[in-house]
């Protein structure tokens, strides 16, 4: 299909982009990363390929390439929730738990029912043996995941709290 858009309008970067996830979805990363490349060649100012690009580069541990393709994201669009939140997990696989507790703090206050966000941040802070506060962030992660009926994160946060007894 986007293949289809992509010689119809070889100038569409949208199309590259979603190409790009798909063949993320298929495994296939280098191949979406050329993809990706080309959506930034095509709209530099589009920040999605760059968010896009930056998680397969954090999946292949090159967690700095990764940081770098969120700061763009995130500096094309002030507001990019799941650039935040991505940036926070690369820089936490880097053990920068402060810098990730930043950034997690983002993606809530641009989104105060992220769960994924609580938890990281909480992981985070657990780190840091911070653990009243992340007992909080993983209590907060709880109700959420409650409320929009994920049973499975449910349980792993529950099984987070139980270290805390």
């Amino acid at each position: 299909m986007y293949s289809a858009a992509i010689l119809l309008d070889p100038n569409y970067a949208e199309a590259y982009n979603n190409r790009g996830v798909a063949k993320k979805r298929l495994g296939r990363f280098e191949a979406a990363i050329t993809d990706y490349d080309t959506a930034i060649r095509l709209a530099p100012d589009l920040g999605t390929p760059y968010n896009n690009r930056g998680i397969i580069m954090k999946n292949l541990g090159d967690y700095e390439a990764a940081i770098s393709d969120y700061d763009t994201a995130i500096r094309l669009r002030p507001d990019y929730v799941n650039a935040y939140y991505n940036r926070g997990i690369a820089k936490a696989e880097l053990d920068q738990y402060t810098a990730a507790i930043t950034d997690y703090d983002a993606a809530i206050q641009f989104n105060p029912e992220y769960t994924k966000a609580y938890l990281s941040r909480g992981l985070a802070k657990r780190s840091l043996n911070k653990t009243s506060e992340a007992k909080q962030d993983f209590q907060a992660a709880l109700e959420l995941a409650k409320q929009a009926g994920n049973v499975k994160l449910e349980g792993n946060i529950e099984n987070l709290l139980l270290q805390f007894k």
